[in-house]
């Protein structure tokens, strides 16, 4: 049977009820405590913290995970993983998260969280949190910033692939040299000594991949043992060597650096060997392109000079010495204080420190007096040059002579005052329109023929001065212009009044120096009177041509009449022409056949030579009379010496005898021939007198 409590059995236990809660008490104050200590650690912590359900909610965030991911806390406690991160990236930690919950078991996991900034990378550790039942709450992850590490080991990474990348695909030959020979090589230096192999490589002695020689004279063998030894003691050497090919055992030009190093704790030098063939070639180019710029520079005949910073001379050409009137060698160095007067040295260094105060290019016009004394107008061109680091190297400057353009533009203007002059007292209008059409230029004959001022025609477009059909004309014409094409045509233009103006216009098109169309000169004369007087000569002409028609009804009628008589006479010309050929041939008959025979009968006769002579000639010229020679003699208007002459020469007689027989001088005979040939019309021809004669029978 149990005893009932006595009063003091339950005053000491509500004293040991007292007593535990108070130890309860201190203990949940300790535990608030604690929490608060840890929940400010956390929250303060650098490394990111958080706690979730596994349906993937937010529970606990802190500070540096809010602020890992750009987000305020608020923001994030409460709201599911997908509210926080794009699908793609939630889907891939839920599965992470998911595979915690599922196996039961703590997880290490790196995470890349994406921002504007920079993504960032973690190392979270995920551990599950659970009741006393041991049944899974939440889990909680801690994370650590690797972002720093990570960087440095893809830099690395990539520092290395490319340290291999250009290791293996630079052009230059690059290999390792230990005590024994070569160690390692790029697949460079294969293709540049002609070997297949690494191995093949590595089996040479260096001095084997050199000529017996360097160009020094100096044994190959010594001299690299020499630089290999110079380079371990110095750390590295640069220098020029003469190398070898393996497989041809071709010589090259090279470029090496040698440089010590410590390899696995050995002593190996890395050789890097560039072919410099090319660029020998290049020098060597360079040095004949150098050499011919000079010899082309000395043709130019404008000074040219050279000076740098500091405004000594550096090069010059042929031209520039004799201006100067002092060699080549006497001016470089120099400065212009050392060449030119004070004045003109102070003109020269002035401009030439606002040159290097402003770089680039400078153009001024001076008067300068040559070595001969001559004075000359130059323009200088100047413009700085740079070296190779950037640096101004100094300048260079041409003098353009201009003395004759300045004279030419002088005469220029003198012609330019009295062009302008003859166009302003031309009677004729000048008018110049731009490629828009705008007046550029009229003279006081254009603006006074259609009443303006010259002002008031200037800036106005060319359509203002004319109708509607005189636009459209226009317009065609214009379109004429820009195809180059310039012409004369009449054209109607408006009076200031509105009365119309007929003139006549003489059109030339205006291109400038690309060709492109600038616009048209036109020379412009009023023809008003001229179609006035043309309209009332037109009145005239209808009157006269109808008195034209009246008066030739009337000589047609006349004309009729004269046919008549016309054909009358032909009959009666005909008639008497039948009647002089029968007149004619009766004659001939009759010399035929009753004188020449009694004048052969008396040649038979005693004559002496002088009368035997005379009755040639007189039957000559009856035979004459009878043929159609005479005729045509006297068709060429011959004198009778001329036809007596022409009948002789007809007979083969030469001038003297002819001469002889007439009685006259043999040069009259020969002038007479002249006049023969004239009236021929052979003198000019190579043509045989006598034969051309005998062909008129």
């Amino acid at each position: 049977m149990t005893r009932k409590p006595t009063y003091e059995d339950l005053e000491q236990r509500v004293r040991v009820l007292e007593e535990e809660s108070i130890i309860i008490k201190q203990a949940e104050e300790s535990l608030r405590e604690s929490e608060e200590k840890y929940r400010i650690l956390l929250s303060e912590s650098p490394d990111p913290t958080f706690s979730f359900t596994p349906e993937g909610q937010y529970k606990y965030v802190n500070r540096a995970f809010a602020d890992g991911i750009g987000k305020p806390v608020e923001d994030i406690i409460g709201k599911s993983i997908w509210d926080v991160f794009p699908k793609e990236e939630a889907d891939k930690r839920f599965a992470s998260l998911s595979q915690v919950f599922y196996t039961g078991k703590e997880q290490v996991i790196e995470v890349r969280v994406p921002r504007a900034d920079g993504d960032r990378y973690y190392i979270t550790t995920i551990t599950l949190i659970k009741d006393t039942k041991g049944e899974i709450l939440s889990a909680i992850c801690s994370s650590k910033d690797i972002t720093d590490r990570k960087l440095a080991e893809e830099a690395l990474h990539r520092s290395e692939i490319k340290f291999r990348t250009l290791y293996d695909s630079t052009i230059d030959a690059v290999m390792l040299l230990e005590e024994k020979g070569f160690i390692d090589c790029n697949k460079a230096t294969l293709s540049i000594f002609g070997c297949t192999t690494r191995e093949e490589f590595c089996q040479k002695h260096p001095a084997i991949l050199s000529p017996p020689q360097q160009p020094c004279g100096t044994d190959s063998i010594v001299l690299a043992n020499q630089m290999i030894a110079e380079a371990i003691g110095r750390g590295s050497i640069h220098f020029e060597w003469m190398h070898k090919r393996n497989d041809t055992g071709e010589t090259f030009p090279a470029d090496v650096l040698l440089t010590a190093m410590e390899m696995d704790g050995k002593q190996v030098v890395q050789a890097v060997v560039r072919d410099i063939t090319k660029r020998k070639q290049a020098e060597e180019k360079s040095r004949n392109m150098l050499n011919l710029l000079q010899i082309l520079i000395n043709t130019i005949p404008s000074p040219i000079f050279r000076k740098d910073i500091h405004g000594r001379y550096q090069g010059c050409n042929k031209e520039f010495e004799n201006y100067t009137g002092l060699r080549r060698e006497e001016i470089i160095g120099k400065s212009v204080y050392d060449i030119y007067p004070k004045d003109v040295a102070d003109k020269y260094h002035e401009m030439d420190l606002a040159l290097f105060r402003e770089l680039g290019r400078q153009i001024y016009e001076y008067p300068i007096i040559y070595a001969d004394g001559e004075r000359h107008d130059v323009v200088v061109n100047k413009a700085t040059y740079f070296n190779a680091d950037g640096t101004v190297g100094g300048l260079v400057g041409v003098m353009v002579d201009i003395t004759k353009r300045k004279r030419v533009e002088e005469q220029l203007r003198e012609s330019e005052t009295k062009y302008r002059r003859l166009v302003e007292t031309l009677n004729e209008g000048v008018w110049q329109i731009d490629k828009d059409g705008f007046t550029s230029f009229v003279n006081a004959t254009m603006s006074e023929m259609l009443g303006y001022q010259t002002e008031e025609m200037l800036g106005k477009h060319l359509f203002e001065f004319m109708d509607e059909r005189g636009v459209e004309l226009a317009q065609y014409n214009i379109e004429r212009r820009m195809h180059g094409i310039k012409e004369r045509h009449d054209f109607e233009l408006l009076h200031k009044d509105g009365t119309r103006i007929h003139v006549s216009i003489s059109t030339t098109p205006i291109f400038d120096e690309e060709e492109n169309y600038a616009g048209a000169l036109a020379a412009v004369h009023d023809v008003t009177e001229i179609k006035e007087a043309e309209e009332e000569l037109a009145k005239y002409r209808k009157g006269l041509e109808r008195l034209v028609k009246e008066r030739t009804n009337e000589l047609r009628n006349k004309t009729k009449t004269l046919e008549e008589v016309n054909i009358a006479l032909k009959v009666l010309l005909q008639h008497r022409e039948e009647d002089k050929k029968e007149l004619e041939d009766r004659v001939v008959m009759n010399v035929k056949n009753m004188i020449i025979p009694f004048a052969e009968k008396m040649k038979s006769t005693n004559l002496d030579d002088r009368q035997l002579a005379y009755m040639s000639i007189i039957a000559t010229h009856l035979n004459d009379i009878t043929s159609s020679m005479i005729k045509k003699m006297y068709q060429f208007n011959f004198t009778p010496t001329e036809v007596e002459v022409a009948s002789l020469i007809k007979e083969g007689k030469a001038t003297k005898e002819i001469a002889r027989i007439i009685g006259i001088a043999a040069s009259s005979v020969n002038t007479h021939r002249n006049n023969i040939r004239k009236k021929l019309g052979i003198s000019k021809e190579k043509m045989n007198l006598h034969s051309h004669l005998q062909s008129f029978d």
